[in-house]
């Protein structure tokens, strides 16, 4: 039953799938703070972000594959929700700000200090969500394993 509703369900979000999700592995974004710290970095505000990140349409679209799920469809009105879109938009809702907002961020002043070396040239491009997202995945299933009553 759960395979064949996962043919044909389709979710609305409520999301702008041309936003951008800036995604930087931890260790990119220590490289930056520490290299911040050796060059005596002026006090200010530094992003340590990547000039490339993905659209929030490629990375959800990206998380529904990788699942098994039908992409979901993007909406911009409440309206245009079912109750069952309603209560998955209630699930994802701690990550709206990010969906929905556009969020802007500049590494010119973090470039200025320490280049382009580390977060800045790190690219978050399909290959590499699906690799992170497979990744998550397969960690979870492995742990769950040895859960009962979860197979």
């Amino acid at each position: 039953a759960q395979a064949s509703i996962s043919e044909h369900l389709q979710v609305r979000m409520r999301a702008d799938a041309d936003g951008h999700l800036n995604f930087v592995p931890v260790d990119y974004v220590a490289q930056d703070a520490v290299a911040l710290s050796r060059n005596d970095a002026a006090p200010g505000v530094y992003h340590l972000s990547t000039q490339d990140p993905p659209s929030t349409g490629l990375t959800i679209d990206s998380c529904f594959d990788v699942v098994g799920l039908r992409r979901p469809s993007y909406v911009d009105d409440d309206g245009e929700l079912t109750w069952l879109d309603r209560k998955f938009n209630e699930r994802v809702d701690f990550y709206m700000s990010y969906f929905r907002g556009r969020k802007q961020f500049s590494r010119a002043r973090t470039n200025a200090v320490v280049g382009n070396d580390h977060g800045g040239s790190f690219r978050m491009d399909r290959e590499t969500l699906l690799r992170f997202m497979n990744w998550y995945v397969d960690l979870l299933l492995e742990n769950r394993a040895t859960l009962p009553e979860t197979q």
